[in-house]
């Protein structure tokens, strides 16, 4: 009933659609006047329900656009898909936008606007730029193509995807994606999401059978090629993408939910790697049968590839490591407001009349959560530590581990709190605004840091020294410690409670109790291990083994004085040292493997603040009070009258010393003004040359270091020179910083 209506769309769109261009006079977003709240956060609620499937079939649909010649056109001369890694940046983005536009409310949250608004603007300046350079100009029609890369496969791949969504889920989520056409330039007639379901699906199908199959068969070259850019650089994102793997799953999917099957499309699967071979049938055998939707295990399986794929894309934009060994650190963060369209500007941050540089790296993006990591894992080992103390606090004593428990907990009440500080600090101060203050911090946390360091390493080494797990140096510790279970009253109560809390009894069997008189002392009456763990030598004095080996799985009185050989089964019969050995090797197990990564997370935290202290800009000067007390006149830095201008988007600082009497100098003018004025010109090697020549002119002259050395510096202040011999600097020094 609705095949007329979808003809006669399909005709206007391709008809009218390709010679009506997108609106690029505004930038102004808008949400349209059919936008319906309810619908709109249900189409949310059906991406957040289907997070995996849906940007596979995203995915998939990105991967045909590149089979029609005039979005490859546009996408070649852009120039941000042709390696790896610009395809990474470019694709990465778009793939952060929509999780926003997903996530936000267009209503409440601002972030949702002003997602759309750069990506117009994008949109923007990449159809002018084609435009101007004769290629043809992007129409509506491109753009409902490139708006069934987003949409068309999750309709028409429902069953084949496992997409699991309602009624009104899917009805929302049409809106969705015609609400976002509109606000990004679409006319409303040529949207492929039309008010039904139904008739949008329809439309799709019409799409992929006379356009998308027909470009596939005729257009392989080039599609393989950019996709196998594309699937390269995405790789960081999900390692499993693998580009053979991939383009075959996108050719069998379309070629699945096409009614067209007069295609010619074949999928090469003989000349495959094994590897890629085994990607697509794995990727094949989850969409079959663990998240198809007529399985009850489904359910499971989406959830658990829903998280996947959201900490996918949370390590992407936070803490993308694949991305670094791939691409490298610059090349790996594509943050969402910025230009990717022109370099970005130099970040200046003024405070106290000051203009410091903020220069730091990549250093600033990991040293928070480095910082933050270490702080946990402080905090879960000293909860370990404590559980081991209250559970196994004999046999740590037992086995020599007094020493290290003592070290660790030293280490904790030093590096937990130097931890915390470092995450204070950093959320204070914020990455993006460097200053002197935040660089002498940094050197006091570093000291702090190295000493922890140190101190894991001397805990990691007293753990192997001290601390004995060979079973036959534990059977010889509880053979001494048995001993003295006759002199010392705090080894007997040791004694009593391993052997009654793990049930064994001496060293290697009961009868090493036989070996010596244990009875030769008489101990007062001790209440508190009576109360604690029911254990009393008191009336057996002069009989057999410890009351501490009596089994408490015995069913019958437990017999441990004058035994017979049917007395034994009342009392344990193996060894402690072979049922503590386990109990330690466990315990120094887990000490090394926490200590080991402390002592890394620590040692990258340092690297990372020493790399950022070498790059946080410092001003040097001198005090005020030795600069008043110059003779004749004081040197301060003055503001020059040239104009600020752009070339090659760099910038450098120009500022001239002049000398000014004392009696004229305003209590104003005691501080360092330096501003980013006059740009590179090709004079500037004229003016160094004068400048050199002065200097080689005038031998007495001392140029004081009040000056900043940053990135973007390439000239120095001229001050003139002081009479204090403590100002001088030798001619060859000042060369030298000047060439720096």
């Amino acid at each position: 009933m609705y095949n007329d209506s979808v003809k006669k769309r399909l005709q206007n769109l391709l008809n009218d659609g390709r010679n009506a261009s997108v609106h690029t006079d505004s930038l102004d977003i808008d949400l349209p006047s059919f936008y319906d709240p309810e619908r709109f956060r249900l189409g949310q609620q059906a991406f957040y329900n289907n997070v995996f499937t849906m940007m596979i079939a995203k995915l998939s649909g990105l991967l045909t656009l590149f089979a029609v010649p005039t979005i490859v056109d546009v996408i070649v001369f852009t120039k941000q898909s042709n390696i790896p890694c610009t395809a990474f940046q470019r694709y990465v983005s778009t793939i952060l936008h929509t999780f926003v536009w997903y996530e936000k409310e267009p209503e409440k949250q601002k972030e949702f606007l002003q997602s759309l608004k750069i990506v117009r603007k994008k949109h923007c300046i990449a159809f002018h730029r084609t435009f101007n350079a004769g290629i043809r100009k992007a129409s509506q029609t491109d753009m409902a193509l490139a708006q069934f890369g987003f949409i068309g496969f999750i309709l028409l791949g429902t069953k084949e995807l496992g997409i699991y969504t309602t009624d009104e889920e899917m009805d929302g989520l049409v809106h969705f994606w015609r609400v976002i056409g509109c606000a990004l330039g679409m006319e409303d007639k040529y949207n492929l999401c039309m008010e039904t379901v139904e008739e949008t699906r329809a439309l799709c199908s019409k799409i992929l059978d006379e356009i998308f199959l027909p470009s596939l068969v005729n257009s392989k070259k080039i599609f393989n090629d950019m996709g196998h850019v594309l699937l390269k650089g995405l790789w960081p994102v999900n390692p499993y993408l693998d580009p053979h793997a991939f383009t075959a799953f996108t050719l069998h999917l379309a070629s699945s939910v096409a009614t067209n099957n007069n295609h010619s499309i074949n999928i090469d699967y003989q000349s495959m790697p094994q590897y890629s071979k085994f990607i697509f049938n794995l990727q094949l055998f989850v969409h079959r049968y663990l998240i198809a939707t007529n399985y009850w295990w489904s359910v499971i399986f989406r959830k658990f590839f829903n998280s996947q794929m959201r900490l996918a894309i949370y390590l992407t934009e936070h803490f993308p490591f694949l991305a670094y060994w791939s691409f490298g650190v610059k090349q790996s963060h594509t943050p969402l407001n910025c230009d990717c369209d022109r370099p970005d500007p130099i970040i200046f941050k003024k405070r106290r009349n000051k203009t410091i540089a903020c220069n730091c790296g990549w250093e600033g993006k990991f040293v928070y959560g480095v910082s933050l990591t270490l702080a946990i894992f402080e905090i879960k080992r000293f909860f370990m530590l404590l559980l081991e103390i209250i559970a196994e606090w004999q046999v740590i004593r037992f086995a020599g581990g007094l020493r290290p428990v003592v070290l660790t907990l030293l280490d904790i009440i030093v590096g937990l709190p130097t931890a915390m500080l470092a995450v204070r600090i950093i959320r204070k101060y914020k990455m993006s605004q460097c200053c002197s203050k935040l660089k002498k911090l940094f050197k006091c946390l570093l000291f702090v840091i190295t000493m922890c360091v140190l101190l894991n390493i001397v805990t990691l080494i007293s753990i192997g020294y001290h601390i004995s797990v060979k079973q036959k140096t534990l059977v010889n510790l509880f053979n001494a410690s048995m001993h003295l279970y006759v002199n010392m009253a705090s080894y007997k109560y040791a004694i009593d409670e391993l052997q009654f809390v793990f049930q064994c009894c001496g060293h290697t069997s009961y009868t090493d109790w036989f070996l010596f008189d244990w009875q030769m002392a008489d101990y007062a009456p001790r209440d508190e291990m009576i109360y604690d763990n029911g254990i009393s030598d008191e009336e057996f004095r002069d009989r057999g083994v410890p009351f501490s080996c009596c089994s408490l799985r015995s069913m019958t009185p437990c017999v441990h004085a004058e035994m017979m050989d049917k007395d034994i089964k009342s009392i344990n019969e193996n060894g402690c040292a072979e049922v503590i050995s386990p109990v330690i090797i466990r315990i120094v197990v887990i000490a090394y493997v926490m200590t080991t990564t402390l002592i890394v997370t620590q040692a990258l935290l340092a690297f990372l603040i020493a790399r950022m202290i070498d790059r946080i800009s410092e001003r040097i000067r001198f005090p005020v009070s030795s600069l008043s007390s110059m003779d004749g006149s004081m040197c301060v830095l003055s503001e020059t009258n040239s104009s600020s201008k752009k070339k090659n988007d760099r910038y450098i600082t120009s500022s001239v010393c002049k000398a000014v009497p004392r009696d004229k100098t305003k209590s104003g003018q005691k501080g360092i003004k330096i501003k980013r004025l006059s740009p590179i010109k090709n004079g500037s090697t004229r003016r160094k040359k004068s400048r050199q020549k002065s200097l080689h002119s005038s031998p007495s002259r001392c140029s004081s270091p009040t000056m900043e050395y940053t990135i973007e510096t390439s000239e120095v202040a001229r001050i003139k020179p002081s009479t204090h011999e403590e100002h001088r600097i030798s001619r060859k020094r000042l060369l030298t910083k000047r060439i720096r």
